[in-house]
């Protein structure tokens, strides 16, 4: 934080490796397309990865002297967000510049081309020829249809009727069922940052007996989210985390669960997202190399009409302040399980989906 009100946050997502990722591929196809050899193609593919990395960290460089900047000059402050954005954006155009300079000059290196198979010149420019032109319609087939949907999100996102309707659901209370199971619905409020978007719905239920009331909020807008990453933000951070399996209407699914004690109060967080009426998450502590990924259905691969993920955060705590941290956490995610028993996610997250 430069000032109490301006600052910037670099998240984990900040790391460079989807620069890097990308740069690998161009050069990845570059080798490919210029045949390289297999050495000159590998030292092409781990250099430019590297020059991704090395781009992204100059691009949090200039991004902290832009805001240095932006101290003085008040006027840039409200466009930090497209000053990140036009900063990657002319970066990453030099590093794609400065790799392609590299590869054409490796091109002309007669050692690190292999021969090519074809011994008739005019043949191979006849097989040359048509190989490009299939290859540019596939690639300009591939381009407009990706231009199409970028332009129709575009278009959707930024119509006035869309900005008006984002404005009025920053408002709008969440929908939520006046009873669940023996819990009550006591009240609802909303989530928001204070220059205005939404980020949850809220809704607090309290149980017949008198116990420990449930909070669940649910995120219309914000996708994929780690609770862990604001909770570390704010200097905050979990007792214990694991993954917890709860039963629910809809069936047994998987949640992130995390305990915290912030010296007033002790509360469990289990957090979860649910996609085209499948709800899941998984958090934990791995001692070897695993990957974990999520199938999309072919609907959502085919239609324009793609489901979005939505969060779910449900927080339930006690004040007992005193009492040790494992018994606490036992009877809180005893309660959040009872709760949960007669919770239909499916139901919750519907209206939110399109």
């Amino acid at each position: 934080m430069f000032t109490p009100e301006f600052g910037m946050f670099i998240a984990p997502g900040c790391n460079g490796i989807r620069g890097a990722v990308t740069m690998g591929f161009i050069a990845l196809i570059a080798g490919y397309v210029y045949r390289f050899r297999w050495y000159a193609h590998a030292a092409v593919v781990a250099g430019a990865v590297l020059l991704g990395y090395v781009f992204n960290f100059a691009r949090l460089c200039i991004l902290v002297l832009y805001y240095i900047v932006a101290l003085h000059v008040p006027s840039l402050r409200s466009k930090a967000e497209m000053g990140d954005y036009v900063i990657g954006a002319c970066l990453f155009l030099l590093s794609t510049f400065l790799l392609f300079h590299v590869v054409r000059r490796l091109s002309e290196s007669p050692g690190q081309i292999k021969p090519s198979s074809l011994t008739s010149s005019s043949s191979a420019g006849a097989v040359a020829g048509r190989s490009f032109y299939l290859r540019f319609a596939g690639m300009l087939a591939l381009v407009l249809v990706s231009c199409y949907g970028v332009a129709r999100g575009y278009v959707g996102t930024h119509s006035g009727s869309a900005a008006a309707q984002r404005k009025a659901d920053q408002n709008a209370p969440g929908q939520f069922p006046e009873r669940i199971g023996s819990y009550t619905l006591t009240r609802t409020w909303n989530e928001n940052l204070f220059t205005g978007p939404l980020i949850y719905h809220w809704a607090e239920y309290a149980p017949a007996d008198g116990g420990a009331h449930v909070s669940i909020g649910i995120s219309p807008v914000m996708g994929s989210h780690d609770t862990l990453i604001c909770h570390s933000a704010r200097g905050e951070d979990p007792i214990w985390r694991d993954q917890l399996s709860m039963p629910t209407a809809n069936g047994p699914i998987g949640f992130s669960g995390s305990f915290f004690n912030d010296g007033a109060t002790q509360y469990l967080e289990a957090t979860t997202i649910c996609n085209s009426g499948s709800c899941g998450e998984y958090s934990s502590d791995r001692t070897h190399f695993g990957f974990v990924y999520s199938k999309p259905t072919s609907q959502s691969l085919l239609s324009q009409e793609a489901q979005r993920p939505i969060p779910i955060l449900l927080k339930v705590e006690t004040i007992d302040t005193t009492l040790p941290v494992e018994i606490a956490r036992q009877q809180l995610t005893t309660d959040l399980r009872f709760f949960l028993g007669s919770v239909d996610l499916d139901g919750l997250t519907k209206p939110y989906r399109q």
